[in-house]
C-alpha cells in the first residue's frame, strides 16, 4: 500500500505538473516519457545514521538542470513520508545535506526514492537510524527473600551494542529502573553508567534490589532501561520475588490424660507469632483410646495470607488406661436342685466407667449341682461403647466371690399303722409332707418299728431311710398299734 502511494503520489506530480521554488521555476514532464539513455542513481553517504547526523545525499546520471522528487519513506516506527526537492547540475549530478537525523527517527528504516521531474529517470537507496543501545537483558534473580527479613538479591543487567553503523564508536548508558518497586524495595547498579569502548558489543552490570522486612511478599514485575539519550534506549522486564514467611507455631506436647478425658482447650492450647486460625485434629470434646505418643496436630491459617503461609505442627499425648475394679457380690446362693438365680450379680468396688462406656457380658461361675462352693468367674464381662468393645482402655480388674448350693430340706411323716395280736406287720409307708426330691433322686432304705409283738403302740422310726448328702432329711414318726 506504501508502494502504491508512492508511485500515485509520483505520478501525479509528473501528469499535473507543478512550479517548485528553488530560486526558480522548473518545468516538469507532462507526459511522463522518461529519457532512456539516462542512468539516475542517487547514494547516501552512510548506510546508517545517529541522531544529529545529516544524510549526505549524492546523485549522478540526471537531466542537467532537471528537478528532482526526493521521497523518505520511514516504514518502521512512525511510518510516513517526508519529501525534499533538489536540482541537478550541468553534468547531470546533485549534492543535498538538508535532511536531519532526529531523536524520533531512531530504530527507523528508511527508502529513498529519487525521481526527474523532467527525465522521469528514478533512483532508489536505502539507510536505517539504528539506536546505539540495541537490546538489555535482565537475568533471573539470585539469592531469595522472605517477608519478615531484610535482604537482597542480584541480578545480571546485558547491555548489548546495535546492529548498525550509527551504533559504532564510544557511548555510554544510564541504567534505570522504570517500574515501581514494592514499597521498602530499593535498586541500585554497578556500574552505572555502562560505557562502551569501540570494540565492546555487550557490558553488563549487578542490579542489586534491597528489601526490608516490611516489604510484602508476591511477585513484582520491574522495568530496566539502558538509555544513552530520551529516545536511544532499551528495556527489558525482571521479576522480583519475595517469599510468604512461616508463622512459628509453639505447642508443646500435654501431660498425660486417662481414659475417657475428653480433648479441650487445656490440650488443644497452640499459639503463633501472628494473628490467625486454629483447626485442630482430633476436635475438642474427642475421646482418644488409651496408649502413647498419638498425635495431636494443628494447621495455622494467618490472618495475612499474602505475607504468611498456612502452617501446621503435630505434638504427641499419652492417654492411660482408666482404671477400674468389679466385684462378684457375695452371698448368691441357691438350694440344691434349683435354677441358677442368674444373671450373677456384680458391682464397681474401685474406679468408674467413662462417659458412654457400658459393661456387656455376663459372669460365669465353675459348674456342679452339688451342695458346695463355686467361683463365680468374669465370664463374658466386657466393657463397649456402642458396638465396640473398649476394655483396652481399662486397667480391668475383676475380684470373684463364691457362689453357694445349699442343701434341699424335705420332711417325710410316716403312716399309722395297725395289726392284731399274732398277725404279721403290714408294710411300712411313709409320705413326702414338706419339700420335694430334686432330679431324678430317690430315698434309700426302710422305716422300722420298736420290737415287740404284745398289744400295745410301738413307735415306727425311720429306721434306713436316707436321701443322699445334698438333702437336710427331716422324719416325723407315727405308731403301730397292736389290737387284741
Amino acid at each position: 500500500m506504501k508502494k502504491v502511494f508512492l508511485i500515485e503520489m509520483i505520478a501525479f506530480l509528473l501528469l499535473v505538473g507543478v512550479t517548485m521554488s528553488f530560486g526558480q521555476s522548473r518545468d516538469v514532464l507532462t507526459d511522463a516519457k522518461v529519457i532512456t539513455e539516462l542512468d539516475p542513481r542517487v547514494f547516501t553517504d552512510k548506510v546508517d545514521y545517529y541522531p544529529g547526523d545529516t544524510v549526505l545525499i549524492t546523485g549522478t546520471g540526471w537531466l542537467p538542470g532537471e528537478n528532482i522528487l526526493m521521497v523518505f519513506e520511514l516504514s518502521t516506527i512512525n511510518p510516513h513520508f517526508d519529501t525534499l526537492y533538489t536540482v541537478a547540475d550541468a553534468e547531470g549530478n546533485f549534492f543535498n545535506n538538508e535532511y536531519l537525523i532526529v531523536e524520533e527517527h531512531l530504530g527507523e528504516s528508511f527508502e529513498l526514492t529519487a525521481t526527474g521531474l523532467t527525465s522521469g529517470g528514478i533512483a532508489t537507496c536505502v539507510f536505517t537510524d539504528v539506536p546505539k543501545v540495541g537490546s538489555v537483558t535482565v537475568s533471573a534473580q539470585v539469592g531469595t527473600l522472605t517477608y519478615g527479613t531484610s535482604g537482597s538479591v542480584t541480578y545480571t543487567v546485558t547491555v548489548n551494542r546495535g546492529s548498525g553503523g550509527g551504533s559504532s564508536g564510544s557511548f555510554t548508558a544510564d541504567l534505570s529502573i522504570t517500574a515501581s518497586l514494592p514499597s521498602g524495595a530499593t535498586a541500585s547498579f554497578s556500574p552505572n553508567p555502562v560505557s562502551f569502548t569501540p570494540t565492546d558489543n555487550s557490558k553488563t552490570a549487578t542490579l542489586t534490589i534491597s528489601t526490608t522486612a516490611s516489604t510484602p511478599a508476591g511477585s513484582t514485575t520491574f522495568t530496566v532501561k539502558a538509555a544513552t539519550s530520551a529516545s536511544d534506549y532499551a528495556v527489558n522486564n525482571g521479576t522480583l520475588s519475595i517469599g510468604k514467611a512461616t508463622p512459628t507455631i509453639t505447642w508443646n506436647n500435654p501431660a498425660d490424660i486417662v481414659y475417657g478425658t475428653a480433648l479441650s482447650g487445656t490440650q488443644l492450647n497452640a499459639t503463633a507469632s501472628v494473628a490467625g486460625s486454629f483447626v485442630y485434629s482430633p476436635i475438642a470434646g474427642t475421646v482418644l483410646n488409651a496408649g502413647n505418643d498419638q498425635t495431636l496436630s494443628v494447621t495455622f491459617t494467618p490472618t495475612d495470607g499474602a505475607n504468611y503461609n498456612a502452617t501446621t505442627k503435630n505434638i504427641l499425648i499419652d492417654v492411660l488406661k482408666r482404671s477400674i475394679t468389679v466385684t462378684a457380690n457375695a452371698g448368691q446362693t441357691k438350694i440344691y436342685g434349683n435354677s441358677d438365680p442368674l444373671p450373677f450379680t456384680y458391682s464397681i468396688t474401685s474406679g468408674s466407667l467413662a462417659s458412654g462406656d457400658v459393661f456387656d457380658g455376663t459372669l460365669v461361675r465353675v459348674t456342679g449341682e452339688v451342695v458346695g462352693t463355686y467361683a463365680i468367674n468374669q465370664g463374658t464381662l466386657t466393657i463397649k461403647k456402642g458396638s465396640v468393645d473398649v476394655i483396652s482402655n481399662y486397667n480391668f480388674t475383676y475380684n470373684s466371690a463364691n457362689f453357694a448350693i445349699t442343701k434341699r430340706s424335705i420332711t417325710i411323716t410316716a403312716d399309722a399303722k395297725s395289726k392284731t395280736y399274732g398277725d404279721a406287720d403290714p408294710a411300712l409307708t411313709y409320705q413326702i409332707t414338706s419339700g420335694s426330691l430334686a432330679f431324678s433322686d430317690d430315698f434309700t432304705g426302710e422305716l422300722s418299728r420298736v420290737s415287740g409283738e404284745n398289744v400295745g403302740a410301738y413307735a415306727i422310726t425311720q429306721g434306713t431311710v436316707a436321701l443322699n448328702n445334698n438333702y437336710t432329711l427331716t422324719y416325723v414318726g407315727a405308731n403301730l398299734t397292736i389290737g387284741k
